[in-house]
This record gives C-alpha cells, structure tokens and sequence, in this order.
C-alpha cells in the first residue's frame, strides 16, 4: 500500500505521517518536496507550507503537487488540514479537485480523542464551539464559523453535502446509499460528523468498500483509521536510534495557551533553561535586532555548552508585537514570518556551532524555518511519542527532530520529549 499525503504545515505534517509509524510504514516527510520518479517510502508527506500563502500561491502549489501525485500509483491521496480548520483549505480543495477529479472529496476534520468534535456541523473544540476559542484570535487565520458545511461552501463555492452522526448509526447499507444520493444531486465536496472515534473508522470502513474515487481531507484523525479499512495491521517496529545525554535545544514559536502552559512546567521542573526572544525588537533591520539576537545567542550557547539543555522561546507579548510591526507597515503574517526566520537563524548557528543533533519544534512555521535554515529537506518518522508529538531523524546528517503542533501535548510533554532525546537520562 503507497499513500500520498499533502498538508499545508510541517507540524501536522508529521502528526498525520506519525498515524502510520504504528502499522509499521516506512513514512518520508518531504520539507520542500522533491518529485522524484520512485521512492522506496510507504508514505510520502508533502508540506506545502501553503496555511497563512496568498490563496492564488497556495492553489498553484497544491496543483503542483496534485498533479504528481495523480501521475503515481498512490492508494490513498489525503489532504492533510488543520483540525481547527485555520489556512486556505477550500483553496486548496478546489485545487485538488480540479487535477485528480475524484467522485468525492470526503471532509471529516474531527478527532474525537483529542477534543475536536464535528456535532450536527459544528465543529466543538474541547466542548467549546469553534469560533469561541482562543482559534478566532489567531494572529494569521482567524476562524470565525463553527459550522464545517458553510465553512467549506463558502471557500470553495460549492454546494456541500452532510453525513451526519445519525447517518452514521444508521450503518454501511444507509451511508452507502446517502453517498449514492449525493452522486446523483452532484455533490462532490461531502462533510462529515466525528462525535466519537467509531465514526471516523465507520465512515472510512463504509466508503473504501465503494467503488469511488476519493480524496481523503481531515486532521490526523481520519487518517488514523484508513489503514485499517485496507486490511493493513498496526505492528510494532523498532527502528534504531542512537541517544545520548547531549543536551537539548527546544525552539518555541507557537504562542497557544496549551503550549506555554507546557513550556511553565518544564521550566518548574528544572530540566532546561529558558532564553526569551523578545518578538517586537527583532521585527526591524536594524541595531536593536542585531543586540537581541546576540543577547539571546550568547545566553543559549554558554547553557548549552555546560550541558544544560535550552529553551530559545518568542515572547507572548502579542499586543506589544503587533505595534512595533504596525509602526513598520507589517501585516499580522510578516510579523510571524519575521520571528519564525529569527529563531531559524538562531538555531541554525547554534547547531553548526555546538554541533547540535536534537532539537524540539513546535508551531508549524518555527519548524520549517528551522529546518528550512538547516538545509534539511527530508525527515523520515521514527515514532509518534504522543498524539501530536512526533520523533523523525534527518538521514542526511543524522539530526533527531521532535515536532510538536500547538495545542497538543500533556502538561509534562516537553519534560518527556527530553528524557525520551537524552536516551532515558
């Protein structure tokens, strides 16, 4: 079985990779995708790092990219999107549509066990609906509608039919005949409930049984159970990995509550020192930027140098940012873009310097900068260490990469993620 995967950030990239680690696939993640004729991977993960583009730049890279994996012999073709539904996804549906021409494209975003629940379309993030959340004040993609179905009408411009929890319950024969219903009224784009984990494995149990032609679009949810529906097992495989005690640098862009509430346990558990970024003093080109990037590079190299490992952090100090960069005629996506380059560059310097091998990444466009930075084009998966939490290795120079998204993770994730990198130290 080849799977083709296409997702529009490096973070999700790499949790929706991670669901297939666990049936034992062999899964590249391409940084900057690469169309090579063959590849000996299971998977092949292509980050379009399209979420916060232009959607015109956005749909002419998925069509790239579309049009690729529509030539390969691929059983499955997903569209990875954010579970919060943030980015240009009915862009990049439409762009997909209009190259592989599927009967339908199958829109199920939810993923119950993390808290994310489609409910009669409205799309509930840890019991809350959607546009109440802390998603609505996202400083590149605010979302600001709960209901999936008009959410997705509205961004591509078609019609959009509904499974609903009901229509699930009801079995293969009733879904089988609501898709056959849709076919006829010509609806392509459908969307589906999620209240618990069996609906995703019902849905994708029903529909794979079926002689269409699908585009699979959801979070890293759906994609957990798609195996599954292909008779493919879960197994255990063990891939070698070589940790040590050497420290860790963690790289903190991602300004959710959930992530900083993690990082302030980590910091209360004394396993790493913390250098903070000041965000609105690196916006400019100037003096000012070239002081802070020193400060925090000579902080970060004297911890990581007596083995301590090191947090390098953006500040949070977001009404602050947004002034300075307000002042220098930035939009809210320059002033991301700007840090994220700034903690890649700094990154980048501390790893050729110290001779760095594993580093922690969380928000999707801290790690591509990162890596972008680094020069490292390919990540292979090695093990999902929790759900959202996933451990790859560049080949190429043999570097162990932790990618986190977000608002995922426990409280003590970051403090486990150093203990799983320093070998169980």
């Amino acid at each position: 079985m080849r799977i083709a995967i296409v997702a529009d950030d490096l973070t999700g990239a790499n949790d929706c990779g991670g669901q297939l680690v666990r049936y034992g696939m062999n899964v590249s993640v391409q940084i900057n995708p690469v169309f090579s004729e063959e590849t000996d991977y299971d998977a092949v993960v292509f980050n379009t790092v399209s979420r916060s583009l232009p959607a015109d730049q956005a749909s002419i890279i998925v069509k790239e990219i579309s049009t690729y994996v529509n030539a390969q012999h691929f059983d499955i073709i997903y569209k990875k999107i954010d579970s919060t539904m943030r980015g240009n996804i009915g862009t990049e549906l439409n762009a997909m549509y209009e190259v592989i021409r599927p009967d339908f494209v199958m829109i199920a975003p939810g993923y119950p066990k993390n808290g994310r629940q489609i409910i009669e379309r409205i799309h509930h993030l840890n019991g809350r609906k959607l546009h109440h959340t802390e998603v609505s004040r996202d400083p590149k993609t605010p979302v600001l509608k709960s209901d999936v179905v008009d959410l997705i009408a509205e961004q591509t411009g078609h019609r959009v039919g509904h499974l609903s929890k009901a229509d699930l319950d009801q079995g293969e024969a009733y879904i089988s005949q609501k898709l056959h219903a849709f076919k006829e009224q010509g609806l392509t784009y459908i969307v589906s409930d999620s209240v618990i984990e069996q609906d995703l494995e019902m849905l994708v149990k029903t529909i794979t049984a079926l002689p269409y032609k699908i585009v699979w679009v959801g979070s890293a949810g759906m994609m957990n159970h798609l195996p599954k529906a292909y008779q493919v097992q879960e197994k255990s495989v063990t891939k070698p990995i070589q940790l040590t005690a050497q420290p860790v640098l963690l790289v903190i862009g991602s300004v959710s509550k959930m992530g900083r509430a993690q990082l302030q346990h980590l910091m209360d558990s004394g396993r790493a020192s913390r250098v903070e970024v000041h965000s609105e003093k690196v916006l400019s080109e100037g003096h000012e930027r070239q002081q802070e990037m020193e400060r925090v590079h000579r902080e970060a190299s004297i911890s990581l140098s007596n083995g301590k490992n090191v947090v390098i952090v953006a500040s949070d100090n977001m009404k602050e940012t947004r002034a300075m960069g307000a002042q220098l005629g930035m939009t809210p996506i320059q002033i991301s873009d700007a840090i994220s380059s700034v903690l890649g560059k700094l990154t980048k310097k501390l790893v050729e310097e110290l001779e760095l091998k594993k580093l922690f990444l969380t928000g999707g466009d801290t790690a591509y900068q990162v890596l972008e930075h680094l020069d490292i084009q390919e990540i292979e998966l090695v093990e999902e260490l929790e759900p959202g939490v996933l451990l790859g290795q560049s080949i190429a120079n043999q570097m162990y990469v932790v990618t986190k998204a977000g608002n995922f993770g426990s409280d003590k994730t970051l403090e486990n993620v150093i203990v799983k990198l320093q070998g169980g130290v």
